[in-house]
């Protein structure tokens, strides 16, 4: 392994203890209000989940998506992603809720009382980074998120997930960027999002 591999060794595996660690007091200060009350998510879904309960989440027709957050455990970790990648990675981010979200549910940037308000704060962005010497993937790449969904007219809290996924083992990357399977992650996240919308206005 030479040295450029080496050094993208030590950060993925900084990054990855920290993904280890789990939630901390620094990450739960994201969301509004009391801590949530996690639970385990279902099976196929986020890792936490906490609902409202007796929410009517039908009403909720328009989304609100805020402008995504990324979070960095050091400043080490925040230097050594070039800051043309972050852009990159929020403007995917910004474009898989465009399109899971289009052609049925509007977004908006103004409160209204149909609509739900979505805030996301990205963690532990890890790079895919193959040894070409041996084609063995060395990191898959992936990242951690939080985020809460609010009533947008009250910022009343109606829920809250964290999980984290990592990339796709069998994925060859196409186009030699690095943080191709973390965007790939944030399509995931906006269509598991449409798909749990369908699902409860009963269009699945």
């Amino acid at each position: 392994m030479n040295g450029v591999m080496k050094k993208l060794f030590v950060l993925i595996i900084s990054i990855a203890l920290a993904m280890v660690v789990g939630c901390t007091q620094k990450e739960v200060e994201f969301f509004h209000g009391k801590e949530p009350n996690f639970k385990p998510g279902p099976q196929g879904g986020a890792d936490l989940v906490e609902i409202k309960e007796g929410v009517d989440f039908k009403k909720y027709k328009i989304i609100i998506v805020d402008p995504v957050y990324f979070r960095f455990e050091s400043t080490n970790q925040y230097n050594a992603i070039p800051p043309r990648a972050l852009e990159d990675m929020r403007d995917a981010f910004d474009k898989s809720f465009i399109d899971a979200l289009k052609g049925a549910y509007p977004l908006a940037k103004q409160p209204r009382p149909d609509a739900m308000r979505v805030r996301v704060a990205i963690l532990n962005v890890v790079p895919s980074i193959q040894d070409d010497s041996s084609n063995v993937p060395v990191s898959l790449g992936g990242a951690s998120m939080r985020a809460e969904f609010l009533d947008s007219m009250t910022n009343e809290r109606l829920g809250a997930v964290m999980d984290t996924k990592l990339g796709y083992k069998n994925k060859a990357l196409k186009t030699g960027d690095e943080w191709e399977q973390t965007k790939d992650v944030f399509k995931f996240w906006a269509y598991r999002l449409r798909n749990w919308l369908d699902t409860t206005h009963g269009k699945k």
